[in-house]
């Protein structure tokens, strides 16, 4: 099959402006898009790849001039010139879809373009999108269109009693959370130990785990946490010490490698998920370093076995005992990280991408 990837340019990477756009494809950048890159690829299926975001936003545009595209991202959403530059877009993307005979095209969370434009110039092309956040969580703009594509790729599955998803059910497709194994890997090396590592963020989606962190702080000076504090959430000087700031894919590797224990903790209101679980769960496991520990959750069971694979907790209380208990036990934190690497494999980019492509290779067919 041919396949067009819509890579989006992340906000957080255009604080670096020397860099060039090739940079921004590689593995330190954005190992999510280059793990269904290679994973498509491996499967013996043409890639095309697409760093645009709209006829004036264009990749090289955002990579070169940051603090200029912000502004002008601006100014286009008050005049409400976005909406035509939206339109413009997806013409030109219709036209390059029906010239190259595309599939498919993959984006992820991408408000940028209009399915129903893109049907019209290509109409046998597929319109499909990824979408790993909560629905509160969903980019402006991108709620009120996700009824117009044809397919959307989730990592979970919701309860529909306690959340309803702003599209049509026969749209969602579980795929599942995967690891890209280029990127997490052992790569263990003694200055990037410590005894409990956390990476992830603090915010108003992410507010649950501040007690468990402050818990972790109070008590343990070995304690790293990685990636970034919502400016209106208070913590304690304690926290704000062990806070190291934000760690590209490369830093977590080595953080996840070295170290004795990871934690990793879901984001607020996870109850309302039936099925599937977050993509750190799979990324500490393919470092086979640090030993993971997480809230009890049954969604777990799923990939691991704890007790056999990691360990889990009920409240800050029983955690703050569980690390205590495991940092005297070496053989038995080595003994869960080799259990559960030796499982992360299965949950590849690649296996996740076989199960994407049969899903429209069926569609066509029926």
């Amino acid at each position: 099959m041919n396949i067009l990837i819509l890579n989006r340019v992340k906000t957080h990477l255009l604080d670096d402006n020397s860099r060039p756009l090739d940079s921004f494809q590689g593995l330190s950048y954005d190992y999510f898009m280059h793990g269904y890159y290679w994973g498509f690829k491996n499967l013996g299926h043409s890639v095309f790849l697409n760093w645009d975001h709209s006829c004036i936003f264009r990749g090289t545009f955002l990579v070169s001039f940051p603090i200029l595209s912000r502004l002008l991202y601006i100014f286009f959403r008050i005049t409400q010139l976005h909406r035509l530059d939206r339109i413009i877009f997806s013409v030109f993307l219709g036209i390059f879809c029906k010239k190259n005979n595309i599939d498919f095209i993959f984006s992820e969370l991408n408000p940028f373009v209009c399915p129903k434009i893109v049907k019209f110039f290509s109409p046998l092309t597929y319109n499909t999108q990824w979408i790993g956040v909560f629905p509160e969580m969903l980019p402006r703009g991108l709620k009120s269109i996700l009824p117009d594509y044809d397919f959307l790729w989730n990592p979970c599955i919701f309860n529909q009693s306690i959340q309803v998803f702003p599209a049509p059910l026969d749209k969602l497709h579980y795929i599942g959370s995967s690891v890209n194994t280029a990127v997490f890997y052992p790569d263990k090396e003694p200055e990037y130990e410590f005894d409990i590592v956390f990476i992830g963020s603090l915010g108003p989606y992410h507010s649950n785990r501040l007690r468990y962190l402050e818990a972790i702080a109070a008590r343990f000076e070995s304690f790293s946490f990685w990636g970034t504090v919502h400016p209106a959430l208070q913590i304690s000087p304690k926290l704000a010490k062990c806070f190291k700031g934000w760690a590209q894919p490369n830093l977590v590797r080595k953080l996840l490698s070295s170290s004795k224990i990871a934690l990793n903790l879901f984001l607020n209101n996870y109850d309302r998920v039936s099925k599937g679980c977050n993509t750190r769960l799979f990324e500490i496991a393919a470092c086979n370093g640090a030993c993971q520990i997480l809230p009890h959750s049954s969604l777990v069971v799923d990939f691991f076995e704890p007790s056999i694979d990691l360990l889990t907790f009920n409240d800050p209380h029983d955690m703050i005992c569980l690390i205590k208990t495991l940092l005297k036990d070496s053989s038995y934190r080595k003994y869960l990280a080799s259990n559960a690497f030796a499982k992360s494999s299965q949950y590849s980019y690649q296996a996740r991408a076989q199960t994407i492509a049969t899903h429209i290779e069926n569609t066509s067919k029926s």
